[in-house]
């Protein structure tokens, strides 16, 4: 497993090729795998092949360390990293086109005293975009529900702790999904393998299974018309 920082202006540059490239709409990345969870954009008109000196650099940001993936409206960035040395994470929307900070939200985040930091301190999961929402959990299991254009805090649960869920050391890692009004995340533990919070507030919808969590995310198939929810547990 490699372990780098969020070397966000990497990431920055293949967005914005995207955004000006697209011929139908600006490019949107609303979650973890894209516009269908698989890693396929829907958009066209894109360059079939970098120049011979490689795609111009627009600009860089520095930042902290994490996995978090990046995800787009098509005018903001958004992700999470945490400061070498601090206990907060934070999440971060920057202006796709400069690079210029939107706005942050950072909140206390000190470590599991039976966290493995081999592979970094996280966060690990990758922000979620539901309409004027951005839905994001850290190393600890907090999920919070920010305000997508301000960052301001809507709702926020603590799935280890409200759900007894299962400890992982190396942080929690599970992108959560969005399905018609709810979201599905993977917490683990006696009865709350999977739990499905209802987007407007963060309440219970339904909880199911018995099964460890793992560091996977949930997957939404369709197969003869029925929906059915995918997802790798640890048991």
């Amino acid at each position: 497993m490699f372990r780098a920082p969020v070397n966000l202006h990497i990431w920055a540059k293949a967005l914005i090729i995207l955004l000006i490239g697209s011929s139908t709409a600006q490019a949107q990345w609303h979650q973890w795998g894209g516009p269908h969870r698989n890693f396929t954009s829907d958009s066209t008109g894109l360059a079939s092949s970098w120049p011979e000196d490689g795609p111009k650099k627009l600009w860089d940001k520095e930042m902290g360390d994490g996995f978090s993936c990046i995800v787009s409206d098509g005018t903001n960035l958004f992700t999470m990293y945490r400061t070498d040395g601090s206990n907060d994470e934070t999440v971060v929307a920057l202006n796709a086109e400069t690079g210029k900070v939107a706005w942050e939200h950072s909140y206390s985040s000190p470590l599991p005293k039976d966290a493995v930091t081999q592979f970094g301190k996280g966060p690990n999961a990758t922000p979620l975009i539901i309409g004027d929402h951005l839905y994001t959990v850290g190393f600890g299991g907090v999920f919070h529900c920010l305000h997508k254009d301000t960052g301001k805090l809507v709702w926020k649960k603590e799935l280890w702790k409200e759900f007894e869920g299962t400890f992982l050391r190396f942080g929690y890692a599970s992108s959560p999904l969005a399905y018609k009004n709810n979201l599905i995340v993977l917490v683990g533990g006696e009865g709350n393998s999977v739990v499905s919070l209802t987007m407007k507030d963060g309440s219970l919808n339904w909880k199911s299974q018995s099964y460890t969590n793992s560091y996977t995310s949930p997957l939404h198939i369709n197969i003869d018309g029925t929906d059915q929810l995918i997802t790798f547990m640890g048991t």
